[in-house]
């Protein structure tokens, strides 16, 4: 049975006002924008399918935020307008931040938008890969664009991307990140667009990935004093803890493809996003594609496959029904092949080890506790977890007064 929320992910343009030296867009897309007859074709089709009854936009570039204000109040009207099944509209946007202001920044609030922003650590950092067009350093512009949200009450957080630039700094990045009260997201360098060209440069080992991820959750969970969430620590958790919910990110979602789809800004449509110009993967362009028919596509048909290669290859790990061999674009840009498990396959075995063994030692449970309360809520009912290490432990957590007991 799908998920009830399908996720659009809304490429209106493919300029930028930045020059990320990591940006897995290519220069042979570059320079498009999505007209008002395309986005009303797309949320009109949308809206219009039956298997979902939740639509999540997230608007996407590019820098989105070079349409103006305009397009995005075109955006809500039409939602409206066209919503004739009832269904339920939510909207988000990753932003660099560069263009808000507090007339947009009243717009999202109003509008329950959420806010995504970009931030890879302190300055020294930030500004070594995330660039003006004019080859500035965007540090300060995107703090104070995160204090302007925060002030107004807008739902944010950042991605920060995790390099060669920033890897060995955990405890700075999450400093900063709690410092200034906002959520993280890691991001992983993908091989594709402008990334290629620095690609042995900035892109990590797998294995050196995970070791950064377990000292930052180590850094996490040990801190009583915050209530950030660092993504996806708290979609482990979750899985592990809560598994009749079992929430996960898209890239662990297994067949995501049933879940997500991708619109460039002419039309064209894809598994998500990062697909943008690899014509193999093109479902076809939204103003003749039924979307109901996209599961006949031969892009569909691969990724089907894909997910039955993994099942063979990975079906006997222990950690198989968290990841379930991790994004297929990861495998598509980083091994040079879709047809292949996730390139940091290896760092999130490391991740998924070190958070089970972290969460069965007796003397972390009282900082699992209180990260239990910030992450799967209250409520009642039991998750357990069994953790292969030395020997097999087994966690069982009692949502109710949050006992672990190993």
């Amino acid at each position: 049975m799908r998920n009830q929320t399908l996720t659009a992910i809304m490429e209106v343009t493919t300029r930028c006002n930045y020059s990320c030296t990591y940006c897995y867009v290519g220069a042979e897309v570059s320079g498009e924008e999505m007209t008002l007859e395309t986005l009303r074709a797309t949320i009109q089709k949308l809206l219009s399918i039956v298997d979902h009854s939740t639509i999540r936009f997230i608007w996407h570039g590019g820098e989105p935020l070079l349409r103006g204000l305009e397009f995005f109040e075109h955006v809500i009207a039409l939602q409206e307008e066209l919503n004739v099944h009832d269904k339920t509209c939510i909207n988000a946007i990753q932003t660099n931040g560069s263009l808000l202001n507090g007339e947009i920044v009243d717009f999202f609030k109003r509008n329950a938008f959420q806010v995504g922003l970009s931030l890879d650590g302190p300055r020294e950092f930030n500004d070594a890969t995330r660039k003006c067009a004019q080859d500035c350093g965007t540090y300060e512009t995107t703090l104070e664009k995160i204090r302007l949200l925060k002030e107004n009450g807008c739902n944010t957080g950042a991605i920060a991307t995790i390099t060669k630039q920033n890897n060995h700094y955990p405890a700075e990045l999450y400093r900063l990140f709690k410092d200034i009260g906002i959520h993280m997201k890691l991001g992983q360098l993908r091989n594709s667009g402008r990334a290629k060209s620095r690609g042995e440069e900035l892109r990590l080992l797998p294995k050196e990935y995970g070791e950064f991820a377990t000292q930052l959750f180590d850094i996490w969970l040990k801190d009583r004093e915050t209530t950030i969430e660092i993504s996806p620590f708290e979609s482990i958790m979750r899985s592990m803890f809560k598994p009749d919910e079992r929430p996960v990110v898209c890239f662990h979602a297994g067949r995501c493809h049933n879940n997500f789809v991708g619109i460039s800004p002419n039309g064209d449509v894809y598994p998500c996003g990062l697909y943008q110009g690899y014509e193999d993967f093109r479902y076809g362009n939204i103003h003749d594609l039924r979307l109901d028919e996209i599961e006949k596509t031969r892009a569909y048909e691969t990724l089907e496959l894909r997910q039955e290669v993994v099942n063979h290859l990975c079906g006997e790990c222990i950690f198989f029904e968290y990841c379930h061999g991790g994004c297929p674009f990861s495998a598509l840009c980083n091994n040079g092949d879709i047809l292949s498990k996730d390139y940091y396959c290896e760092a999130f075995k490391m991740i998924f080890q070190h958070v089970a063994e972290s969460s069965a030692a007796i003397e972390t449970s009282q900082d699992l506790k209180n990260k239990l309360k910030i992450i799967c809520g209250g409520g009642g009912g039991k998750g357990t977890y069994t953790v292969h290490s030395d020997g097999p432990y087994t966690v069982y957590i009692d949502y109710t007064d949050y006992q672990v007991v190993v």
